[in-house]
Order: C-alpha cells, then sequence, then structure tokens
C-alpha cells in the first residue's frame, strides 16, 4: 500500500531524523502547539525509542514518558506519510499530465500526416487524464465548484498541499466564472469552501464578499454565521504595510458590521415565521467571539487602541457578547505590544475576579511573566509562577523561559537586582532547568529557549556556552531555511545565498553573544556551574558543538563557514577581540556572501551621473545620500548594523583594554555628518573646478593634487554603506573610552565634536528633557575622566559653569567627592555640596 511513497518517506527519514540538538522555532505564520514542558517533543526516532531497553515496571514515571514517546513517534509517522502522500500525488498529478500532453501531440501529428485533419485528435488520453485529476481535485473542492472552475489541474497545483494552499486563484478563477456561487448549495458551500479558505488578499476578499451578496440575493436570504466568519477571519489575517491600507481594512470590517446591523434590523421588523422559511433561509446569522476576536486581532496588528475600545463597546451594548477567555487574552497581549502595562494588569485581575471561565490560562500568565520582563520586576514574575503552579496550570516552556528572563535582565540593571545580580542568574539557571527537555538534551529546544540562556550567558560573561549556542542555533537555522529555499525553487535553480543569510543572521542573539564577549573574564567561574544539573548541561552542550564541522555532512554538501576559533573556551582576551571582529563581518556580509572592503561597482560614473544633473551642492547632496542608502540595502546586512549592536561591538575593545582597537572599530563603522558634509563638498567643487580648462604647469600640479583628495572623498563615501551616524549614545561611549584608556586628549576631541553634533537637526529635535538628560550623562563623564586624571579644578570648572543647565546630583560628583575629602579640600566641598544640594525655586 505505501510502495509508491517509499522514496518520499526516504527523503522525509533524511530530513526529519538527521537534526541537530537545538532547532529554531517554525516561522511565524504557524502556530506553535503548546505542551506540557515534560511531555516529549517533536521528531522521535525509533533511536529514541530504545526499544531493547528493559522497562522499569514499578517506575510510573518511566511508563509514562514511554507512553507519550510513543504517541509522539507515531505522530511523526502519521505527518511523514501524509507528506508523502501529497508528494506522490503531484508526482502522478504532474507524470500523467506530461503524458497525455505528449500522447495528444503525437495523436495530432498523425492525424494530419494520414488524414490530412489538423483538428481531429485521439481523446482518449486527455480523456483519462482528466478522470484522474478528477478524482483527486474532488477531494479538495465540491464536484459543482470544480465543473465551474473547469480547470483540475488549476485546483491541483492551487491545493494539493495541505501546508501552503493558494485560495486566491480559486477565488480570483470562481469570480470571472459566469454562474459564481449561484447553484451552490448551503451545505457544499459551507464545508466545502468557507470553512477552507484562508489567506485571502484584500482583492480576493472583495471578490468573495461580492459572490456571497450575490449568492444570498439570488436565493432570498441573508448572510450566514460561516460567511460572516470567514470574510472577518480572512481580513485579521492581513498585514498591512502603509497606513491607508489598514484604514481600508478598517473601513471594510465596519461595512460588515453595518450590514449586520441593516439585516437584524430588517428582521426585526418583518416579523417572519421561521418555521414558514424553506431550509435554505433558516440560516441566520449570529455574532459570536470569534468575529469579536478577528477583530480585536487585526486592531491590535494595528497598535489602534481607539478601534480596539470601540469594538468592545460594540459589542458589548449591542449583541450583548463579552469577551470570553480568548478575547480576554487577545487583549492582554495588545496591551503588552502596545506597553499599557497598568491596563493589561488591570485585564489580567478582571479576568481571576470575573468568573471560572474566565480564569487565566497558561497563554495569559505567559504573557504577563513576558510584561514583567519590560517592567524588570522579578518578584512579581515568581509570585505569578508560583500561582500558576498552586492553580495546577500547565507550565509550559515559554513560562519558563519568561521567568529565567525576568531574572537575566533584573540582574543587569543595578537598581532592580538591589546588589543580588548573581543570585538573580543563579536562580534563573535553576527554574530553566524545570524543562526537562533541556535538561535530558532530547527533541529540540525552543528558540525561546535559546534566546532566554543567552540571556542568562551575556550577563554573566559565560563566552564558551554563548559561543555554543550560537554556533548551534546559525547553522541549524541555515540548514533548515536552506531547505525550505530548495523545496521551494528546485535543485536547478542556482542557490541565492544571500537571501538564505538574510533569514538566518538573527541581531538579538548576536547582540547577545557581543555582550558576553564584553563581560568575559578569564577568572570567572560561570554561574550556571553553581549547581550540578547546569554544570552537566554546560558541559554537554559545549562538547556537542564541532566548530570545523568536520562530523557535519550537512555542511560537508553545503559549506557553512562560521568564523569561530576552533576551541571549547576561551583563556585570553585576544581570542574575543579576534572572534568578534570576525563574527561582525560575517554578520554585515550576509554571510560572507558580500565584501565590506570592496567598493561597489560604478562609484565614479554613478556620482559623475549625480554630478552631472545637480545644479547646487544641496542637490549634489541629496543624490549621494539616496545612492548610499542604495549601497547599505544591498551590500550590507543592516538588520544586524544597528545602533544597538554597534554600541556593544564597540563596548568589547573597552572591556579587554585594547585603545588601538577600538579607535579602529570607532571609526570604521560610526561617522560624523559635519566630515560627510566637507567630503560631499569637496567631491562637488573639485568636480567642477576640474571642468575648467588647464594651462600651466602649476594649475596641472594642483589638478593632480585635487584627484588626489576626490580619491580619498571617494573612498569615504563608499565607506559609508556601513558607518552610522554618531549620536550622543556613541559620544558617551567615546568618553567612556576615553577614563578607561586615561586619553584626555580623545576626551576633548569627543566633547568638541559632541558640541558640533548638538547643534544638528537629529539632537534639536529631541525634547528639551530629553536633551538636558543627555547632557547631564555627558558632562559627568566628563567629570570622571578629570577626576581620574586628578584635574580637580577641572571637574569642578565643568560643574560650576553648567549648573544653570544641568541638575547636579550626588551619584554624579560622588568620585570627585571623595577625591576631595582626601586632600581636606574645605572650600571645594563646600561649594561642591552647594550646588548638589541646592533647591530650585
Amino acid at each position: 500500500m505505501l510502495a509508491p511513497n517509499l522514496r518520499g518517506l526516504k527523503l522525509l527519514s533524511r530530513s526529519v531524523f538527521r537534526r541537530f540538538v537545538v532547532v529554531p522555532a517554525s516561522g511565524t505564520r504557524t502556530k506553535r502547539r503548546r505542551q506540557n514542558v515534560r511531555s516529549v517533543r517533536q521528531n522521535v526516532s525509533v533511536e529514541d525509542l530504545k526499544l531493547n531497553k528493559p522497562l522499569e515496571l514499578t517506575d510510573p514515571r518511566e511508563l509514562e514518558f514511554k507512553l507519550r514517546q510513543l504517541r509522539e513517534f507515531t505522530k511523526n509517522l502519521q505527518a511523514q506519510v501524509r507528506m508523502a502522500d501529497d508528494l506522490s500525488r503531484k508526482e502522478a498529478a504532474e507524470k500523467v499530465l506530461a503524458t497525455s500532453e505528449k500522447d495528444e501531440l503525437d495523436t495530432e501529428d498523425t492525424a494530419e500526416l494520414i488524414l490530412g485533419q489538423s483538428q481531429m485528435t485521439d481523446t482518449s488520453n486527455l480523456s483519462s487524464f482528466l478522470l484522474s485529476t478528477a478524482g483527486q481535485a474532488q477531494k479538495l473542492l465540491p464536484q459543482m465548484l470544480l465543473q465551474r472552475i473547469n480547470d483540475d489541474e488549476l485546483v491541483l497545483k492551487s491545493l494539493i498541499n495541505h501546508r501552503s494552499r493558494n485560495w486566491n486563484t480559486i477565488v480570483s478563477k470562481l469570480y470571472d466564472c459566469p454562474g459564481k456561487l449561484n447553484g451552490v448549495s448551503h451545505k457544499a458551500l459551507k464545508t466545502g469552501l468557507l470553512s477552507r479558505v484562508t489567506h485571502l488578499s484584500l482583492k480576493n476578499i472583495r471578490k468573495l464578499d461580492l459572490m456571497l451578496v450575490e449568492y444570498v440575493e439570488s436565493t432570498g436570504t441573508q448572510l450566514t454565521t460561516a460567511m460572516y466568519e470567514c470574510l472577518f477571519q480572512n481580513l485579521s489575517n492581513l498585514k498591512p504595510v502603509k497606513e491607508a491600507e489598514s484604514t481600508e481594512v478598517f473601513a471594510f470590517l465596519d461595512s460588515l458590521l453595518q450590514r449586520f446591523d441593516s439585516a437584524r434590523t430588517s428582521a426585526q421588523q418583518g416579523n417572519t415565521d421561521p418555521n414558514s422559511l424553506v431550509p435554505e433561509q433558516r440560516h441566520k446569522a449570529e455574532m459570536n467571539q470569534f468575529i469579536l476576536n478577528c477583530c480585536i486581532k487585526f486592531a491590535s496588528k494595528m497598535m489602534d487602541a481607539s478601534k480596539l475600545n470601540n469594538y468592545l463597546t460594540k459589542f458589548n451594548q449591542e449583541y450583548r457578547i463579552l469577551p470570553n477567555r480568548e478575547n480576554y487574552t487577545a487583549i492582554l497581549q495588545f496591551y503588552n505590544k502596545l506597553g499599557l502595562n497598568r491596563q493589561a494588569w488591570d485585564v489580567f485581575a478582571t479576568m481571576k475576579f470575573l468568573s471560572a471561565e474566565h480564569k487565566p490560562d497558561a497563554k495569559a500568565y505567559t504573557s504577563m511573566l513576558q510584561l514583567c520582563v519590560k517592567e524588570k520586576n522579578y518578584a512579581k514574575a515568581i509570585d505569578l509562577f508560583n500561582e500558576m503552579s498552586d492553580l495546577k496550570i500547565e507550565i509550559s516552556a515559554e513560562a519558563l523561559n519568561a521567568v529565567a528572563r525576568v531574572l537575566a535582565v533584573a540582574s543587569g540593571d543595578p537598581i532592580s537586582s538591589e546588589g543580588k545580580a548573581e543570585s538573580l542568574r543563579l536562580l534563573g539557571w535553576k527554574y530553566l532547568h524545570q524543562n526537562e527537555d533541556l535538561v535530558q538534551m532530547r527533541g529540540r529546544i525552543l528558540e525561546d529557549t535559546i534566546m532566554t540562556m543567552m540571556t542568562l550567558c551575556a550577563y554573566d560573561g559565560d563566552v564558551g556556552l554563548a559561543r555554543a549556542l550560537y554556533f548551534k542555533y546559525v547553522t541549524a537555522k541555515f540548514a533548515d531555511n536552506y531547505g525550505k529555499w530548495r523545496a521551494k525553487f528546485g535543485d536547478t535553480s542556482p542557490i541565492d545565498y544571500k537571501a538564505i543569510w538574510s533569514k538566518t543572521l538573527n541581531p538579538y542573539i548576536f547582540n547577545y553573544l557581543l555582550l558576553a564577549y564584553a563581560k568575559f573574564s578569564p577568572e570567572k567561574l560561570p554561574l550556571v556551574m553553581g549547581f550540578d544539573q547546569g554544570a552537566i548541561t554546560r558541559r554537554n552542550l559545549i562538547n556537542s558543538v564541532d566548530y570545523q564541522q568536520v562530523s557535519n555532512e550537512f555542511a560537508c554538501e553545503v559549506p557553512i563557514n562560521i568564523p569561530m576559533l576552533p576551541v571549547a573556551d576561551f583563556s585570553n582576551s585576544s581570542q574575543v577581540i579576534l572572534e568578534s571582529r570576525a563574527l561582525w563581518q560575517f554578520n554585515l556580509e550576509f554571510g560572507g556572501v558580500c565584501n565590506l572592503r570592496e567598493a561597489p561597482k560604478d562609484v565614479s560614473k554613478k556620482l559623475m551621473a549625480s554630478l552631472d544633473s545637480s545644479n547646487s551642492l544641496d542637490e549634489f547632496a541629496f543624490t549621494t545620500f539616496n545612492q548610499i542608502s542604495a549601497w547599505r540595502s544591498k551590500l550590507v546586512n543592516h538588520h544586524v548594523l544597528n545602533a544597538k549592536t554597534l554600541v556593544s561591538f564597540l563596548t568589547i575593545p573597552i572591556k579587554m583594554g585594547d585603545k588601538r582597537e577600538f579607535l579602529l572599530r570607532f571609526s570604521e563603522f560610526s561617522f560624523e555628518q559635519q566630515e560627510l558634509n566637507k567630503y560631499i563638498s569637496v567631491v562637488f567643487n573639485e568636480a567642477k573646478m576640474n571642468s575648467l580648462p588647464h594651462t600651466s604647469e602649476s594649475t596641472l600640479q594642483e589638478s593632480s593634487a585635487q584627484n588626489h583628495h576626490t580619491e580619498a572623498a571617494l573612498t569615504y563615501l563608499c565607506s559609508m554603506k556601513h558607518k552610522l551616524l554618531r549620536d550622543s549614545v556613541l559620544y558617551e561611549l567615546a568618553m567612556r573610552a576615553a577614563i578607561k584608556f586615561r586619553d584626555v586628549a580623545f576626551a576633548r576631541d569627543t566633547w568638541e565634536s559632541r558640541g558640533a553634533f548638538r547643534k544638528l537637526g537629529a539632537f534639536q529635535k529631541l525634547d528639551a528633557a530629553e536633551r538636558a538628560s543627555k547632557d547631564s550623562v555627558f558632562a559627568s563623564l566628563m567629570v570622571d575622566l578629570f577626576t581620574n586624571q586628578e584635574m580637580y579644578t577641572d571637574s569642578m570648572g565643568i560643574i560650576m559653569s553648567s549648573q544653570r543647565h544641568i541638575n547636579w546630583k550626588y551619584p554624579m560628583v560622588k568620585k570627585l567627592h571623595h577625591k576631595l575629602i582626601e586632600l581636606e579640600d574645605e572650600n571645594s566641598i563646600k561649594i561642591l555640596l552647594g550646588i548638589v544640594n541646592k533647591r530650585s525655586s
């Protein structure tokens, strides 16, 4: 029975059972089914079952675990069989189609030669093909709809793969048919079309709506609940990019609600006896929580709180529908996403005390734990976790991850941690190890779990474990994206490594790795080794990594050259500097596809074209900025090159005490606006001057020097593709570097450069309070620099000259105050404390 599918099963067994320990979660479109953390995860193979191992019949936990393994193995096998059936049906349909086309052509040629009639064809093969495909197509659509579409090949291509069905082509084809949906029975329409149609475009949703309106007008009825649910569900799944598109979708939702209100009003005024209606007319539409959830979902997606409140009010007052648990959970997630923390806590409290049916479930508790991460409120997170345990709510891996991440993030904040940073991180590791999948190293580890472990490693400076997790994540993610790309484009198309690496390289997990590099200390023992199970997990993960990928069969077929040193752990700071620099280039270059050191193609031609079309310096600057933006989007991975990762990358040499490396990174990946303006002016002015005739020898020498300056300016403009504008954060970081390296000259240059930056629009557009706050931080750093250099007069001069604009507080001058006490400078101490304790009017 399964003989035709052996080839598909063989291919699937290679892709399903040969996995890494760490495999990222699936895409955002598929919803991950939440399971008990003690249950067995996906991809249980025959080897995992260990059938030859004798069972301990007296241990109920082992028996229960073995049963769960068998269930999961059965599910995996069923999924493989379904996938193989899909592939075999698709191959059979394509084979029959190719055979029929060939036979039809041969028959036409034979008829032309023998009978001399080009229109005479043998239709037996074509009929057999239609009958064979019709048998498969009937399983996908009702017979009447198939007859109207009259293209079984289109139906098979669109719907044969149940994982990615394209309903847009089906709806569009039905809309072009003369009869559309008229004459189709209500049952066939509901079960064969409305309950299956998903992920339609807005254009095709409108077409479906018009067909449904025509259908109910022909039958003398109104839209049914199934019709409304289908339309609302597809509208809620849309992802508008522009504001006008979201406005159009909201208008469509409102028009559907108005249509329902009009139909309900007309039905109430008619007072029609339901028993007198024919069966097709007894289908009345009713509003329900599903439609409310669709409205909430789209409003949440568009971050529109006013629309959300309007929908809740309308459904409550006009339809007498109160939100259920699912609706309240969606509202919770909306408030969490929007940053309305107080409203989220209010809704959560309402759910707890409203009724037993509204009690928060694991999904709601996990959302609140994620809110605790934003608030860095580890005490509240632990209380929520204990509530879940007391109420015997299923504790998922996501909930454990959220608690551990709260503890990790709070440990990085001196105020939130309250001096217990290491204790919080150790407690986070212990919460994380309640996930038995992680402890037993079986199945796959969720991407969320990897991010939580990376967070703990980053704040603890555990470079060895962070490197292992990053390497496993990237290799597994690349293999997954490579398989998807091959499945989509086939084996004949050239591989687009840039597109694959763009989806693989994650800026968040890379930033955590950079933070771990910055906190590295060879003398420090990682906190995860503070308890036995943590030490075992760390050792197993580090030992399971093969940085040279000698034993990785996939890496032998497809090269994945991640530039990481082939050592399990680091022993000195030079290793941190070298590997962080290599990985930074690797991430910015789309995994090595592009080369930052190479100039973009046809730079001179494009800039000369801009010069020819520009009549002024402002026009040339505008076109140059556009050209630099185009280079950035094509040649540099700017998902990774952002302000946060750049700060982490620049912090590494500061922490490692490497001044030269910091200056190189700072100049290579950041720029000042006034410096860019200068080089643009050089290119523009010298190009205009070179267009004039040169006759004397001195003029020729000047022209040669000008060409040299132009080449340097062009080189700088090309490097702009991988540079970020120096803002207040980068200037503060530069000042911290000057303090670390005791470089007063660099500090004065930074002070002057920041003064020029304050005059730019990027700084002037900030609120007055924010500008004052940034000035206060920078001035405090300058005071610390001069204090470390024992330049106390300069420190006092900064404080005294800026007291009108900066609200000096004691933590900002604490170091200076202690030094003045050591020197017993009573007069300076009196002045300093007078400024700090000054009361405002």
